[in-house]
């Protein structure tokens, strides 16, 4: 930039107070950064206020796998057994039942890995639409 230019915007300047003064952070003039300031925390609270469609992420009635697999451990927990063999000691996951990936916490199930592997290749020996029916009557 040559000298004559920056000379002219210095004396422009001169004796004006920036628009940021006495702000700190990028949220400071909402509700947010002042409930920051006072000591508040997000950490390992729920935020309700983004949660469902009011977060910015929502992406409505198709949702992606790893989005839908998350909603459903927040929504039910981890899967801690397994329907079909009664295992309670291996790693377990939430199987989807209908193949649609709705959000709807009936069309989950939880299963051991196995089972689930054989669930999604259609050689589980018990229907899991009907036991599903049977539970959810």
């Amino acid at each position: 930039m040559p000298e004559h230019v920056k000379e002219a915007i210095i004396k422009a300047n001169t004796g004006r107070i920036p628009w940021n003064k006495g702000m700190r952070g990028w949220q400071s003039n909402n509700a947010l950064g002042e409930w920051r300031e006072a000591g508040g925390t997000l950490k390992g609270r729920k935020v309700p206020w983004m949660e469902g469609k009011n977060n910015p992420k929502w992406t409505g009635r198709y949702p992606k796998y790893s989005t839908l697999h998350t909603w459903i451990r927040n929504k039910m927990g981890k899967a801690k057994f397994c329907v079909v063999c009664g295992e309670k000691e291996k790693n377990f996951e939430w199987a989807n039942l209908s193949g649609k990936y709705k959000r709807d916490e009936k069309d989950f199930i939880s299963l051991c890995v196995k089972c689930h592997r054989l669930w999604d290749s259609n050689r589980l020996p018990i229907n899991l639409m009907e036991w599903r029916e049977r539970v959810y009557a």
